[in-house]
């Protein structure tokens, strides 16, 4: 009734490669195991996961439609629908998406559900939107969409580059032991 998976495990067409399944592994040293898990690249490539796909050397696609289509590779891309498009760029979690699609933005760093990190942008927390160069996100719906900015705490967004923005309109009290800021 139910076939051998340990059946259909072979050498890759790539030296050193291994592929269990219906996977496909190109590269030398690369392994795909799950239906139709794919690695398209030169080497050291890991696809595990139903339709898990890389095709840059030294990536890694674990999870469902999970991909890493990295412009210099070494991208890694955990869990389902994660993806990266930016070369060194880290998804993690259900939906994530380095945000990148250009050769510019590299480094991009997303941890959260749909969360996304653009050009060395980064967004962590579910929704979590880092997309702005070298911004950064952190907190549930928080949006860092322009350069060197960063939002902190649930649904903080920034509004313009170079701006720092703490929290939502729900906060009322801001303390720190430090009664003034001194410049840098």
């Amino acid at each position: 009734q139910y076939a051998d998976p340990l059946a259909s495990v072979g050498v890759g067409s790539g030296a050193d490669a291994v592929q269990l399944g219906s996977a496909t592994a190109d590269g030398v040293s690369s392994v795909a195991i799950g239906k139709s898990a794919n690695v398209n690249s030169k080497l050291e490539a890991v696809a595990i996961g139903n339709n898990a796909d890389v095709v840059r050397d030294l990536g890694v696609a674990i999870g469902t439609n999970s991909e890493v289509q990295n412009f210099n590779g070494g991208g890694v891309a955990i869990g389902a629908y994660a993806k990266t498009t930016g070369g060194f760029a880290c998804a993690i979690g259900s939906g994530t998406s380095t945000n990148t699609g250009a050769w510019a933005q590299l480094y991009g760093t997303s941890i959260g559900t749909d969360s996304y990190g653009g050009s060395s942008g980064t967004g962590v927390g579910a929704y979590a939107s880092g997309t702005g160069s070298q911004s950064t996100a952190l907190g549930m719906y928080a949006i860092a969409n322009h350069t060197n900015a960063m939002a902190l705490g649930s649904s903080a967004t920034t509004t313009s580059n170079n701006q720092i923005h703490l929290g939502n309109t729900s906060i009322t009290d801001l303390r720190c032991q430090d009664t003034s800021i001194s410049a840098v």
